[in-house]
């Protein structure tokens, strides 16, 4: 991997990426994703690493590469875009992981190596595709074919980083034991903390200081946040799609105010919530 084909591939890539951005009819598609997400681009930072002969090559030259090709992503962008320059506002979080390729491509160098470290080297880099790939599969069960492509792009790059990269039977082990234990505990979490959210003010007939209690038809599910009530705001959170219940309950029992909660995927996969007020006394 010449320093020249670096320059090259960094100047040709921003392009690319910059056109599916800018094309209307990659709207939608997984072909914009290569503009914000990750995949793409370790695929690319491992091309890199693994074409070099020392870690110090591999770190620099990566570097170098993300350098240019970023940046030039938002400035090809600038002409045709109503944001303009402002474009560049959301390079920051990119400058971060410009700088992080500089010991992340030093150690990841080291996967070529034998023994089973060479496995653990590579589980992160396993973990986050492996990762993006089950966010992806998720919205593509909820708004098919949405985001499909870029799924089977994460899960078939690990095949190749395996069959690629690893030379041994027992490194090949390490990661994807070591891989899969990440991604189920990913999972795990995503499962019990992702929700979507709806704020609204409680009605003019309602006082927060009035609510003792809040009743919630699945509060598995469905969570009320009380220290907004006492502000006279409601705050709901939905962990699950379907249909639910929430009462808000005065000092004396009575039922102050009943809403009825509906959860449902949008089409790029965002969990919307919509309250609706049922009753009100």
């Amino acid at each position: 991997m010449t320093w020249k084909r670096v320059i090259v591939s960094a100047v040709v890539i921003a392009a690319y990426t910059a056109l599916m951005l800018l094309l209307p009819c990659t709207k939608n598609t997984s072909f914009r994703d290569i503009g914000g997400d990750i995949p793409c681009w370790i695929l690319f930072a491992v091309m890199i690493i693994a074409n070099c002969k020392t870690a110090k090559e591999a770190s620099a030259k990566t570097f170098v590469f993300f350098l240019i090709s970023q940046p030039l992503i938002y400035l090809f962008q600038v002409p045709f875009s109503a944001l303009g320059w402002g474009l560049f506002g959301y390079y920051p979080p990119w400058f971060v992981y410009t700088l992080l390729t500089l010991p992340g491509a030093w150690i990841g160098w080291h996967v070529r190596k034998k023994g089973i470290l060479s496995g653990v080297i590579l589980t992160p880099m396993l973990f986050l595709l492996a990762s993006c790939g089950c966010s992806y599969f998720r919205t593509t069960v909820h708004a098919f074919p949405y985001e499909l492509l870029s799924g089977i792009f994460c899960f078939a790059v690990i095949v190749l980083f395996l069959a690629v990269l690893l030379t041994e039977k027992k490194q090949r082990i390490t990661a994807v034991l070591l891989t899969a234990l990440l991604t189920s505990a990913d999972i795990f979490y995503e499962c019990r903390t992702s929700a979507g959210s709806v704020s609204f003010p409680l009605p003019e007939t309602v006082s927060g200081t009035d609510i003792t209690e809040v009743l919630v038809s699945d509060p598995d599910h469905v969570s009320v946040d009380t220290e907004e009530l006492k502000e006279d705001h409601m705050d709901v959170a939905v962990r699950k799609p379907g249909e639910y219940e929430i009462r808000l309950i005065g000092a004396d029992g009575q039922e102050l105010a009943l809403y009825d909660v509906n959860a449902f995927y949008l089409e790029n996969g965002a969990l919307k919530v919509e309250c609706e007020l049922k009753e009100s006394e």
